[in-house]
């Protein structure tokens, strides 16, 4: 994969060979290496759901989560000024697909046929400068989405928004705010696209980020939603 990418690299800004790894610029001024590695195989205990007609779990309790431990990073998300560009550049020199887009505003991009939803976010909006927005971590399930968001509040990392879900993937989603600046997410129970799948066009909206989300967390000692401090 490096020999075959290595010809559309070297046309790239900041071109450079870092040992086993090759080095460019992306045209969001992003310096990106690519390099091979390997996923870690890992085995969890995921409990099923129970829906109408389709019971799965039988004589066990749903999970409990007392904190999230994120399986991987699912995604992550840039803030970026020329969106065309950026686009093209992960498709046509990365191979990235087209997942859905919101019309001139931002793309969902996934590194192969088939995979989760997004693993790129590109998203343009005015007077906002380029940068990290959040990355996201996969977790197990919606109930570790909601477990991890209540322990992050109880050690004083603020909710940005969450939980709550978005329709344009269908993912549980709880964002954290970062002191590195952006946010975290915790997520889960996203699409699974493959080559079948139509990207679609669609509006930018309320509705379409959120069906539905909690503003301020959940607070752990009540489990009720976080309350706003009054304007002095």
């Amino acid at each position: 994969e490096l020999d075959a990418l290595r010809p559309k690299l070297e046309k790239q800004p900041g071109f450079r060979e870092a040992g086993d790894a090759l080095e460019c610029r992306d045209p969001n001024g992003m310096t990106l290496r690519v390099q091979v590695s390997h996923q870690v195989p890992v085995e969890l205990n995921v409990e099923p759901i129970n829906q109408w007609g389709d019971a799965r779990r039988i004589d066990t309790p749903s999970p409990v989560y007392d904190r999230a431990q994120p399986i991987n990073v699912g995604h992550v998300v840039f803030f970026v000024e020329e969106l065309a560009a950026v686009e093209q550049f992960y498709r046509e020199v990365l191979g990235f697909q087209v997942s859905d887009r919101y019309i001139n505003r931002a793309v969902f991009l996934r590194c192969g046929p088939r995979g989760g939803h997004h693993n790129l976010f590109l998203l343009q909006l005015p007077n906002r400068k380029r940068g990290l927005n959040h990355v996201a971590f996969t977790v197990r399930d919606i109930h570790e989405v909601i477990g991890g968001g209540i322990a992050m509040n109880k050690n004083d990392w603020s909710t940005f928004i969450g939980p709550g879900r978005h329709p344009v993937s269908s993912a549980y989603f709880w964002y954290v705010n970062s002191p590195t600046g952006g946010a975290f997410e915790y997520y889960t129970n996203d699409d699974y696209l493959t080559e079948n799948w139509q990207p679609r066009e669609l509006e930018h909206s309320l509705i379409s980020f959120t069906e539905w989300a909690v503003e301020g967390g959940i607070d752990h000692d009540t489990r009720r939603q976080q309350k706003k401090p009054e304007a002095v």
